[in-house]
């Protein structure tokens, strides 16, 4: 690191306590007269010209957008050098737009640009800092990936238990009554002796709704006040009635399975992907990983995830088993839609070119009315969510019934997703009348 990355990183770390010290009190008015915020003004004004000063040489030196392209960073247009020059400009505009805002106003959403400033330790850090960053960005994409199955673990989860614990983690503040029938009128508080009034309450964290659902196993998941949650469940005996100690104990071992798989495993699993990306990254900078290398890498995994799909023959000699192949399998894909057929043929060449599609739309409506499910529902909801329950299933059982006639269950069940996919659906069909 130069001398000149030394003192803007100085700068930037001023900048940035400067921020720790802003308050409330000294945001009053349009142009406040304490000494504090004029001499954070002032400070502010030459952060400005500092860094718009360097701006300024880096521009005159290399270009800032044209100029010559080579292969050392430091040598191209300023603008075109990394990711954290683009961020470091950014900021500097926000700064800009602060400046002329606050001429007029004082508020703390003109003064949020402030932000931005500790960002700027991004650009003068040293690489190794830049690396971390750096492989962070490059691993979004996969970390969008997991959260998806995190989000379908809490899902799964957080639907059980609304099922399971919907209008359940309910109880009265004297805890000599049965159930909800008996909690009324007064009663006297053994430890203060005070006279005080029945109240059938709602724990802060239940199972109502998918929602709330969803945010008690958020904070389960992140450890927060776990065990108070899983204590209530295991005390739980029924509706309206008074929870008993531990009358439930197997519900801890579901508590424990989901910190697990949707806390602990899901956590492990981020951490792994920037590490990764970070590691990936470190190879490609130090040599270790030559560019041929790299390409050839990526070509690996390009063809690894884009091998052809491995569809068995189309029969010719069985009827129904060609119409269910015909309507499942895309098998001419790589024809044009415009190829010249009858109108029957034209109508299967779509459905077996969207049966995925149409499969996920159908999955999709069953995850949303599932999520619907919440204590205190009408009856006509509750009978609408059991019988469209059975009709889900019954969709899935011939989407499972037509792919095992046009694939045979020899050929179906070599795939590991789609045997596990057929072990869904039969637990699906079992559960139904449930």
């Amino acid at each position: 690191m130069c001398i000149r990355d030394r003192i803007m990183m100085g700068h930037v770390l001023v900048s940035a306590a400067v921020l720790v010290f802003d308050s409330k009190k000294d945001r009053t008015g349009p142009r406040s007269l304490s000494s504090f915020r004029t001499a954070e003004d002032i400070f502010g004004y030459y952060l400005v010209f500092a860094f718009t000063l360097e701006l300024a040489v880096h521009s005159i030196g290399r270009g800032f957008v044209i100029g010559r392209y080579t292969a050392e960073p430091e040598s191209r247009p300023y603008f075109r050098e990394s990711v954290f020059t683009k961020l470091n400009f950014a900021a500097l505009v926000l700064d800009y737009g602060q400046l002329v805002l606050e001429l007029g106003s004082s508020t703390a959403v003109v003064r949020i640009g402030r932000v931005a400033r500790p960002f700027r330790l991004c650009y003068y850090a040293p690489i190794g800092v830049q690396n971390v960053v750096a492989s962070f960005v490059e691993s979004v994409p996969s970390l969008f990936n997991t959260i998806v199955i995190a989000n379908a673990v809490w899902y799964s989860f957080a639907v059980v238990m609304t099922m399971e614990f919907a209008g359940m983690l309910r109880l009265c503040n004297d805890s000599g009554v049965a159930g909800k029938a008996e909690c009324v009128g007064t009663y006297v508080d053994s430890t203060t002796s005070v006279t005080a009034s029945r109240v059938w309450a709602t724990r802060w964290r239940n199972f109502d709704n998918f929602g709330e659902s969803y945010l008690t196993l958020f904070e389960v998941a992140a450890l927060d006040s776990w065990s108070e949650v899983m204590y209530a469940c295991m005390d739980v005996t029924s509706e309206d009635s008074q929870p008993s100690r531990n009358h439930r104990p197997w519900v801890a071992l579901f508590f424990i399975a989901f910190i697990v798989i949707g806390g602990f495993f899901m956590l492990q699993l981020f951490v792994s992907i920037v590490v990764d990306a970070y590691a990936r990254l470190r190879a490609r900078e130090s040599g270790l990983v030559m560019e041929l290398q790299h390409r050839f890498h990526s070509i690996e995994r390009l063809l690894e995830f884009n091998q052809p799909p491995n569809f068995p023959k189309r029969p010719k000699a069985q009827p129904f088993r060609r119409l269910c192949y015909d309507l499942c399998i895309p098998w001419d894909s790589t024809t044009t839609p415009d190829e010249t057929g009858s109108g029957c043929d034209r109508v299967m060449r779509s459905i077996r070119r969207n049966f995925d599609n149409v499969v996920l739309m159908v999955l999709g409506c069953n995850l949303v009315l599932m999520a619907t499910q919440h204590h205190g529902m009408s009856d006509w909801w509750a009978q609408t969510l059991f019988v469209t329950n059975f009709i889900f299933a019954g969709l899935f059982a011939l989407e499972l019934g037509i792919k095992m006639v046009a694939y045979t269950p020899q050929h179906y069940f070599q795939s590991k997703w789609d045997a596990f996919d057929a072990l869904t659906i039969l637990i699906v069909v079992v559960t139904a009348p449930l």
